[in-house]
């Protein structure tokens, strides 16, 4: 679709020529597409600049798809109880991940939003939208995690800190150290991650990210703007401190 679209643009551009080699003779469609091919094959920058172009559209329209979906479903994006927070509830700027315990871009953006809590502490919240896409064993750390803010939520961050930090994929021995190191019963957790409020959370959770056209993890929202990537500190206190101008 998108080499028609700029085969479409390229052939637009070429129109005026189908009649200036004379008036009575004008270009035919072999001579028109030998005309494109040849410029093409000199001018190769040419795909590559409308390929660009036409990507950036996308990912503009993309962002305010996402953008509006976070407006009209505000409510469970800020408000939804079965939603870990870390941070202080005044804080002027809020960071909302999508994120996923087995997502090794999510461990990578956790070393960014951990040195970024501590440095800014009181100046931003974060938000964790558990958001597994990795099949069922993410699905089940996911219950865990809004379990474990369930069962003591002043002892989440530093199980979510131990979890993100563990090498590798997560396996039961991981969450039962981190579950330890962070001063929770595991069985109680475990038990807690089996009701049916963290399952809805999970779901909603994937519905909002339906809405908002999320297409992996991490995915974050820094105040009114969605990223869909991974941000090294620089480029999330870039993020950060735009938003807090607002």
């Amino acid at each position: 679709m998108r080499l028609l679209s700029v085969f479409l643009a390229v052939t637009l551009a070429f129109a005026p020529l189908a009649h200036a080699k004379d008036a009575s003779a004008p270009v035919t469609r072999g001579e028109m597409d030998g005309l494109i091919r040849d410029y093409l094959l000199d001018h190769p920058e040419v795909i590559v600049d409308a390929l660009e172009s036409m990507q950036r559209k996308e990912m503009e329209k993309a962002s305010e798809k996402a953008a509006e979906a976070v407006k009209e479903h505000s409510k469970v994006v800020y408000d939804d109880k079965m939603t870990p927070v870390v941070g202080e509830a005044k804080a002027p700027v809020t960071i909302v991940e999508f994120s996923d315990y087995n997502c090794s871009a999510c461990k990578f953006m956790f070393n960014t939003l951990d040195r970024v809590m501590k440095e800014d502490k009181g100046k931003v919240r974060l938000l964790v939208k558990e958001f597994p896409i990795f099949g069922e064993q993410s699905n089940e750390l996911a219950s865990i995690g809004i379990a474990a803010y369930q069962v003591d939520a002043s002892k989440y961050f530093a199980f979510h800190s131990a979890m993100m930090k563990a090498p590798g994929k997560a396996d039961e021995t991981k969450v039962n150290a981190a579950l330890k190191a962070a001063g929770y019963d595991a069985a109680k957790v475990r038990e807690r991650a089996k009701a049916d409020d963290v399952r809805q959370a999970i779901e909603r959770n994937h519905a909002l990210g339906q809405a908002m056209g999320v297409r992996g993890t991490p995915t974050l929202i820094v105040g009114d703007e969605v990223v869909p990537h991974a941000l090294d500190y620089d480029g999330l206190q870039e993020k950060i401190a735009k938003q807090a101008k607002k």
